[in-house]
């Protein structure tokens, strides 16, 4: 069997568990030949003779027959594989932000060369979800893909939920298992799912996403009102990219919802992640496993290097016929609003308000906003001190004149709420 010589950039958390999965599973058909660092100063646990600071070490070095990346810095990272895939270099790479931001070049660079990349690795830990939707899905219409994307945000979630702690506590505690970066924008923003929502939209539907396009909004605006609101009701909240396709088009959006009981997601604690795929003819189907955490990411690298070693890439089958993307004034969406004024109800322009309440400081209305109006405004208003969650209902219009609640009844709206 020949052996493939592996080039490896970065030897953080993903990196050296690749690094130790090799070393324990005795592989004799993948062997790391070099691996390229950037801080000279680091100690490393690995033999010193592996190291180097020179990307052309990989990248130029014939020997080299797979090139890994797996490094922080989408634009470097970015760099590195477009510049293998130009030597005829395969890649694999966990760079989940890369990836989205690059799809499209992506694809044509793989189609100009002939030469794969792979990124199993970039979505959802150990479940193999991208290679699932591209080849077993591929000839099946996914009618809706959702799920639990983000390990860091879900642990955080759970030990507030489950252990009742403050969300700055919960936070540290990620931090500290490795969870969770210094700075957790990307995870607890929403803007980590939002990357593996547009790589998986890409496979289910063939369409490529600009990031800036798909609305995401996180968990770090949520307050302990909020958590008790949702604890009262015996819910849960979990921070769920959706993914919805009708007729027409592709519906795509982040944002944190209540979860009730009956769901399987209310079970997926710490730092597991989860995505649920609604088919046309197979029905729901339901994938869980650890999405954070050395060992699993550097699993699904594992995976992929076997398949590039067995002359395996993607398909990209719905590419050929994407789907359309839906106006965002189409795509109506059941939220939460707690407030701090009324004001920000009408800002927000509720389709229709369905419930509302006013408690002391406590105030909330319940109801249908259009996705575009979200966009526009939602991030204004939680800079406000207001809150948005989804109930998890979403309807598609038929672009008929919508429902909106007239000014001339604002005031009777706002009256009838203080009463309740």
């Amino acid at each position: 069997m020949t052996t493939k010589h592996i080039g490896l950039f970065g030897l953080g958390c993903v990196g050296y568990g690749l690094y130790q999965l090799l070393q324990s599973t005795a592989s004799r058909d993948l062997s790391i030949r070099r691996i390229v660092v950037s801080d000279r100063r680091k100690p490393r646990l690995v033999p010193s003779e592996l190291l180097s600071f020179q990307p052309g070490d990989i990248l130029e070095n014939p020997d080299i027959d797979i090139v890994v990346e797996a490094i922080d810095d989408a634009e470097a990272a970015w760099q590195i594989v477009r510049t293998a895939l130009l030597r005829g270099k395969p890649v694999i790479t966990a760079n989940k932000k890369m990836v989205a931001q690059h799809l499209g070049e992506l694809i044509a660079l793989q189609k100009q060369t002939g030469v794969p990349v792979l990124y199993e690795a970039a979505v959802c830990g150990a479940i193999p979800i991208v290679r699932t939707i591209d080849q077993y899905f591929s000839h099946e219409p996914i009618q809706q893909l959702s799920g639990i994307f983000n390990g860091t945000s879900n642990y955080i979630l759970s030990k507030i939920f489950n252990d009742r702690l403050e969300y700055p506590l919960a936070l540290r505690q990620a931090q500290q298992l490795g969870f969770a970066e210094t700075d957790p924008t990307a995870d607890v923003g929403g803007f980590d799912p939002k990357y593996k929502l547009i790589i998986l939209a890409l496979h289910a539907h063939g369409i490529v996403l600009s990031p800036a396009d798909v609305f995401n909004s996180g968990i770090d605006r949520l307050t302990a009102a909020d958590i008790r609101y949702a604890r009262d009701k015996g819910w849960k909240i979990r921070l769920s990219p959706e993914l919805i396709r009708t007729e027409e088009g592709v519906a795509a959006f982040v944002l944190p919802r209540f979860v009730h009981p009956s769901e399987a997601l209310f079970g997926i604690e710490n730092e597991r992640n989860a995505v649920s795929v609604n088919t046309a003819f197979s029905g729901e189907q339901f994938f869980a496993g650890k999405g954070a955490g050395a060992f699993p990411t550097a699993t699904a690298v594992l995976a992929d290097l076997r398949a590039i070693a067995a002359g395996l890439g993607y398909s990209y089958e719905r590419f050929k016929n994407p789907a359309n993307i839906l106006p965002d004034d189409r795509v109506l969406i059941d939220i939460y609003l707690r407030y701090k004024d009324f004001n920000q109800v009408k800002h927000l322009g509720f389709e229709r308000i369905s419930e509302g309440l006013i408690e002391g400081e406590f105030q909330y209305v319940t109801g249908t906003v259009t996705l575009s109006r979200l966009k526009k405004y939602a991030h204004i208003l939680q800079n406000e001190g207001a809150t948005i969650v989804g109930t998890g209902k979403v309807v598609i219009s038929n672009g008929q004149p919508g429902t909106r609640i007239p000014k001339s009844h604002e005031k009777e709206t706002c009256s009838t709420l203080s009463q309740n």
